[in-house]
């Protein structure tokens, strides 16, 4: 694990988790306000995390949720204990993917589909290129996209984030990536509301237990079935309950695992950007730090762009 950003590292591609981060900032930054329009905290927040990922030659994807998750129609309770946000943090919202827009932000959403999922399908689509990727978000089921060790994930923004690589997932949670699903299929997820089967506490026993099971498995339902059998001495109850409730788990799993979304079944907003209208909306919410920071990253970029066009002609 790394802490703190990584504005000395380029990544080819940087994948933000739209209202993870956006959340994090509306409170984090409750306090900025505009004498005229209100709470800009938000926006300063993002484009200042935007613009220390940026590179002149590397792309920035934000992910959306849209409408309700297919994960609803399979669990009722599934994040039913989350508070909606209030209409004004909609219309920032609204506002700040206009912004970004203006900026050549990418913007990736699909109906039924959560944030996550699309990071995880985008991944996917991507590792055949070997291209190095960043993740921010400060959601642990972006874990499953560290797939291989192109891939970081880094947790919040700023100088108190942390770096995660593939390696370090273990040391975290206690199993490695291809098996962090199953694993919370038993311990549960408190934050989606998910009731878990065995070890929900952290720092219980049973947490021990269930990750030394897990780890015996290759991380699907069927091999923790093989290893809950009563030909096993050790653990001897706890796999009896963990063989009791594998349904239960099974559903945990289905919920948990990221679903890969095919290309057609996602929606795409690429305008280009505008930097007229960008230096307008920063002008109206006297956002003066995020304007210096964006004119000194352009004349990086124009630099590196002479660069590449005197190079191309010699």
């Amino acid at each position: 694990m790394v802490w703190g950003d990584q504005k000395n590292q380029k990544y080819d591609v940087v994948i933000f988790d739209g209202l993870n981060i956006a959340r994090k900032y509306e409170w984090v930054l409750r306090n900025m306000k505009h004498p005229r329009h209100g709470k800009v905290g938000l926006y300063h927040g993002i484009l200042n995390a935007v613009l220390s990922v940026c590179h002149p030659t590397n792309v920035i994807i934000f992910t959306w949720d849209i409408g309700n998750s297919f994960r609803v129609c399979k669990s009722e309770s599934y994040k039913s204990q989350r508070k909606s946000m209030p209409d004004e943090f909609w219309e920032r919202i609204g506002t700040l993917q206009t912004m970004l827009s203006e900026m050549g932000i990418i913007h990736y959403w699909a109906e039924g589909y959560e944030a996550d999922d699309i990071a995880y399908s985008i991944v996917n689509s991507l590792i055949r290129f070997h291209h190095r990727i960043l993740l921010v978000t400060s959601d642990k089921d972006w874990y499953q996209s560290i797939i291989n060790d192109d891939i970081v994930l880094q947790e919040g923004t700023g100088k108190q984030c942390r770096c995660i690589y593939r390696g370090d997932v273990e040391k975290i949670v206690g199993v490695p990536v291809e098996k962090y699903v199953l694993f919370k299929a038993i311990v549960g997820d408190r934050s989606d509301n998910i009731r878990g089967i065995m070890g929900t506490s952290k720092k219980s026993m049973a947490r021990k237990v269930v990750i030394d099971i897990v780890n015996e498995t290759n991380g699907t339902i069927e091999s923790l079935s093989g290893r809950c059998s009563n030909q096993i001495d050790t653990y001897r109850s706890e796999r009896t309950k963990l063989r009791n409730h594998l349904q239960s788990i099974e559903d945990n799993f289905e919920i948990i695992k990221l679903a890969k979304i095919s290309g057609r079944s996602m929606n795409v907003s690429y305008s280009g950007g505008d930097e007229t209208k960008l230096m307008s909306w920063l002008d109206r919410f006297e956002l003066n730090n995020v304007k210096e920071r964006y004119k000194a990253y352009k004349e990086k970029h124009n630099e590196v762009f002479k660069k590449i066009i005197s190079q191309d002609n010699t």
